[in-house]
């Protein structure tokens, strides 16, 4: 670093700015680049060597230092404290409830299936004890009372929560009979790798009124199982794909148009149009679904409809 960027004014740590505590990195093969995803803004960028360097050094570089903002405005440094901000959006969120609801996100198991490499889980094992489901019951009534709410939407997740069915079906009734003395909407969905499902699964998905099913793929065929492998190795995506079959309405099945995470960025993911192709050649009606995107991406997911014998013959637009 040059004399002069270490003596214009404030250095970027003495105005506050660090590196975020929310970043997870990995390097491009092959190039010097790094892709950062920043779990917090959700946002998913390559970086150069400069701009990690100008990272590592920000108690030396001015805070006027050109890159600064171009950091901060992909969420890798910040200069607040974003487990305070956290609280203070959960806050919000509750003060707001009055006109719109409760959502609580369950993982009945950290325990899955799969072995992604790039995924943040840990992994763990067993489930959710009878004693924590009281608690959980418990809190969703006291969310629902302090917000004077007039919806509830539970999220299952995990790990892989279809490894934990047995929690879904004794919690949902108790959270169902929660929301509805009081008059409360009830929305449930699930966040699940796709492998698991079967007949009796999504019985049971139906009678606990999980309405959205969302399954992420990583690309086509070889493409997804180089990185959404079962543990010990072995392919996924015929299965799930399969599987699909089994999802019809009233379930709405929701699949990201291409990953978002660092595989997308290091270009090593099919795009969503061969993904699109794919299905729609198996039968597949896809339309894309904003009304679920995530804050500024618009068009982030297909909704799937179950393939019906007159499908390939009669596109529909959407």
């Amino acid at each position: 670093m040059n004399s002069s960027d270490r003596h214009q004014g404030r250095t970027a740590t003495e105005a506050g700015w660090h590196i975020s505590r929310y970043n997870i990195a990995a390097r491009i093969p092959g190039t010097k680049m790094t892709v950062i995803f920043n779990t917090y803004r959700r946002i998913c960028a390559v970086y150069t060597p400069i701009e990690l360097h100008i990272m590592r050094v920000l108690d030396e570089v001015s805070e006027n230092h050109p890159l600064i903002g171009r950091l901060a405005s992909r969420g890798v440094i910040a200069n607040y404290d974003e487990r305070e901000a956290f609280a203070l959006q959960r806050t919000l969120s509750c003060a707001h409830a009055p006109v719109g609801g409760v959502s609580i996100t369950i993982c009945p198991t950290l325990a899955c299936n799969f072995e992604c490499p790039y995924c943040f889980a840990t992994r763990g094992r067993g489930k959710m004890t009878p004693e924590v489901q009281d608690d959980v019951v418990a809190f969703a009534a006291r969310m629902l009372d302090a917000a004077n709410a007039k919806e509830l939407t539970i999220t299952w997740f995990g790990g892989e929560p279809l490894m934990a069915t047995d929690v879904i079906e004794a919690l949902s009734p108790r959270l169902i009979e929660v929301a509805e003395e009081r008059g409360c909407k009830y929305e449930a969905w699930i966040f699940t790798n796709g492998h698991l499902l079967s007949q009796s699964v999504v019985d049971l998905l139906l009678r606990c009124r999980v309405t959205y099913v969302h399954i992420p793929l990583d690309g086509v065929g070889v493409t997804n199982d180089a990185t959404r492998r079962l543990v010990g190795g072995g392919p996924t995506y015929q299965r799930i794909v399969d599987n699909l079959g089994l999802l019809k309405p009233p379930i709405k099945t929701l699949m990201p148009k291409s990953s978002r995470g660092i595989l997308q960025t290091c270009e090593s993911s099919a795009s969503s149009t061969s993904m699109q192709e794919q299905l729609e050649t198996e039968g597949w009606i896809l339309r894309p679904e904003s009304t679920f995107s995530f804050r500024d991406l618009t068009d982030d997911y297909f909704q799937i409809t179950n393939p019906a014998p007159w499908t390939k013959a009669f596109r529909l637009d959407f």
